[in-house]
């Protein structure tokens, strides 16, 4: 196997959200592209990434593969790559070696690294089936400030919809965070199937997706009462990335 992505600086956002749920992520190479699906141990997230084939400059591949990485050392390497740098990937099956070259498109110079894989037990769990009512967009920066306010905060955001607006809050002992969203005040858009909804999320599992929100500009949003909340960012010359988070009791 054989991959050539242009644009080695933006895949280590990618790389280091799997950090923050898995120490060990399985990773699927076919025709269509490169994906890793992978739920955390304690099953409150699920991410999955998803890069289409059209997103490398060559997929070179006699069959699909599936394998396992660590997560840490992956991103490790990954960080490595700079704007200038194109990186290419190929797994050497025989030797269970994972190698990630980084060629510099001004001076042509190659730093490559290997790291160990497995090929058994990769398993590719499936994702919630669940109706999400309600359905936001929002511009990617906007989200990562509201995250990074609540978390001054308290550990627990709350997303309530009445109808016609969000209304995110924090609270702890002696403080409160509130941010009203409505749209175009500033969301891109929303819909609601019922007239109400709240539910809980963790603050530190939402911090995660906000690696993401660095290559993204927009991340849509769903979520229903008590149920996860999926959060779908579009990151452009890479592919996609879906982050769900289990709600709070």
């Amino acid at each position: 196997m054989r991959v050539v992505f242009p644009k080695a600086n933006k895949f280590k956002n990618l790389t280091q959200v799997l950090t923050k749920i898995v120490d060990e992520a399985p990773i699927f190479v076919s025709d269509a592209g490169l994906s890793c699906k992978t739920l955390s141990e304690d099953k409150t997230t699920m991410i999955v990434i998803t890069i289409p084939s059209e997103s490398f400059d060559q997929l070179e591949l006699e069959e699909s593969l599936s394998f396992k990485v660590d997560t840490r050392e992956f991103h490790r390497i990954a960080r490595r790559g700079t704007r200038n740098d194109v990186l290419e990937i190929e797994v050497d099956k025989e030797n269970r070696i994972l190698k990630m070259s980084f060629r510099d498109k001004k001076t042509n110079i190659v730093r490559s690294f290997d790291l160990p894989v497995s090929f058994e037990g990769v398993e590719e769990p499936g994702e919630p089936k669940v109706d999400l009512p309600i359905t936001f967009e929002m511009l990617a920066g906007d989200f990562k400030d509201i995250i990074s306010d609540a978390k001054i905060v308290g550990e627990e955001m709350e997303f309530r919809y009445d109808g016609e607006k969000i209304i995110i809050k924090a609270e702890s002992v002696g403080r409160t965070y509130e941010a009203v969203l409505a749209e175009n005040e500033p969301l891109l858009s929303l819909t609601g199937e019922s007239s109400e909804a709240t539910a809980r999320y963790g603050v530190d599992l939402l911090q995660a997706a906000t690696k993401a929100a660095t290559s993204s500009s927009t991340v849509r949003i769903s979520f229903g009462p008590g149920l996860p909340m999926r959060l779908y960012f579009e990151i452009p010359d890479i592919g996609s990335m879906i982050y769900w988070v289990a709600p709070r009791a």
